[in-house]
């Protein structure tokens, strides 16, 4: 538990914006961090994923794992980058909220039961089931948490998945380019020469 010297330092650090309440916009209590510069050295750089991604073969699922710490006045979050097989499950978990103004907070929400790893050092849900541990875990978010909490661990995570296309990129795995779908150049109309 930190102590109250620390919990003292964050607050003057983060400050809570009086006009809207306390905890009103997350991005204004959050550490305003530079990005950081590439290391001159690659080898340091590809140190982010974890060194399994080298291996044959098994390695392509450590290939986009990163994790990451997220403090909170006497709390501590461990987030990760999310599967393929669980970002689609998390948008089926929420489609039948798109239309309605409660879709973000769904997403977000969902986000997190899927990149949520620990809190305190436990998994959220100790002696759950593995049997759609995603949906178990939203239900408890959305049912126990307060958006604020959501939104800090949500923009972890987005920060994770940009991370690794970063890195992705340097690796030269990963074009920017590429086309989702092929387009055709539009005619603009009564240009007919």
């Amino acid at each position: 538990m930190p102590d109250e010297e620390s919990q003292e330092e964050w607050l003057d650090t983060h400050p809570i914006q009086e006009e809207f309440g306390s905890w009103a916009d997350p991005k204004a209590v959050l550490p305003v961090e530079e990005p950081e510069q590439q290391a001159e050295d690659d080898e340091e750089y590809f140190t982010s994923f974890d060194a399994k991604w080298r291996q044959p073969f098994e390695g392509l699922t450590y290939l986009g794992h990163l994790t990451s710490e997220v403090k909170i006045p006497y709390h501590t979050f461990t987030v990760r980058t999310l599967k393929v097989g669980e970002k689609i499950r998390l948008l089926e978990m929420v489609q039948h909220l798109e239309q309605s103004i409660g879709y973000a907070r769904a997403y977000r929400a969902a986000v997190v039961a899927a990149g949520l790893l620990t809190v305190d050092g436990k998994p959220l849900l100790v002696g759950s089931r593995n049997i759609d541990i995603i949906s178990q875990k939203y239900q408890y978010l959305i049912d126990n948490w307060y958006e604020y909490v959501i939104d800090v661990l949500y923009d972890e995570i987005n920060e994770l998945e940009i991370k690794t296309i970063e890195i992705l990129k340097e690796l030269g795995i990963y074009d920017a380019r590429r086309e989702v779908a092929q387009t055709k150049t539009a005619e603009v109309a009564g240009n007919s020469d």
